[in-house]
Order: C-alpha cells, then structure tokens, then sequence
C-alpha cells in the first residue's frame, strides 16, 4: 500500500524489513499505528530511524501483523 510522502534517508534494516511487512500485510502506517495504540508519527519514527522495541511491542507488532516474531527480526 504506497501511500504519503517517500522516505528521503535510507531506512534501517529493522525499519525496511518493517516497512516491507506491513506492506505485505496492506496496511497503511496510520492503520497499523491505530492498532497498536500509538499515533502515525510514533510509528513512522519506528520505520525510519533505529530503534530498541521492548519485546511486549514486538510482539504486539507481530500478533498485529499475524506473523513471527523472528520475521520481524530476521531470524527466518
């Protein structure tokens, strides 16, 4: 689902692999962003800039997407 503005930086490997995923799931940032209680902006943050999630946020970034947790983390 392309939509907004492109990132103007290259993103990081965490924030790529994000981006691809909820993509793949069809979901815009603000879709998903809502549904895990944060706002766009907080989650577009997550995509473009390096990150420490707390294991409860990727796990909720999981379940929300229906996939692995390893997925989001590489580890396939």
């Amino acid at each position: 689902m392309k939509t907004g503005r492109p990132s103007t930086k290259e993103r990081p490997s965490f924030g790529a692999r994000l981006h691809a995923l909820r993509e793949q799931a069809g979901l815009s940032q603000q879709q998903l962003a809502e549904r895990l209680g944060l706002t766009q902006r907080a989650y577009a943050y997550w995509e473009r800039n390096p990150v420490a999630l707390r294991p409860d946020q990727l796990q909720k970034l999981a379940d929300t997407m229906d996939i692995a947790i390893e997925e989001l983390l590489g580890d396939q």
